[in-house]
């Protein structure tokens, strides 16, 4: 199965879920993209030190969101503002939905520094 996680730029929040989901699910292909993303960005240094601090290995360098990571198998976005960036911009027939949706959770709201993210 391939997984992508989609947050707003590639560089904290969606490299931690594709660590967390490479490490969970060995036998799939994981990655993360940003909507906003400038491509070969590396990612936080928050974001590293809690990946080395749980063991998990270090995601690849940011990438935006294109056509081709349609064909996943999911889509996994960080926030609802993501998802309906992604619809608006692709169509809704693609397996598009947020992390806490799919899992069917009711997540606390994320207090981003951007007023577009929430």
């Amino acid at each position: 199965m391939k997984i992508i996680f989609v947050c707003t730029g590639n560089t904290c929040r969606s490299p931690i879920a594709e660590s967390i989901a490479t490490a969970l699910l060995p036998n799939d292909s994981i990655q993360s993209r940003g909507l906003f993303a400038m491509n070969g960005q590396s990612i936080t240094p928050e974001a590293l030190e809690v990946i080395l601090e749980n063991n998990l290995l270090e995601p690849s360098v940011s990438q935006i969101f294109s056509q081709d990571d349609l064909k996943s198998d999911l889509i996994l976005t960080m926030t609802n503002s993501h998802k309906r960036q992604l619809i608006s911009q692709f169509g809704t027939e693609y397996p598009i939905y947020t992390l806490c949706e799919y899992v069917s959770e009711t997540c606390l709201l994320y207090t981003s520094p951007s007023p577009r993210d929430s």
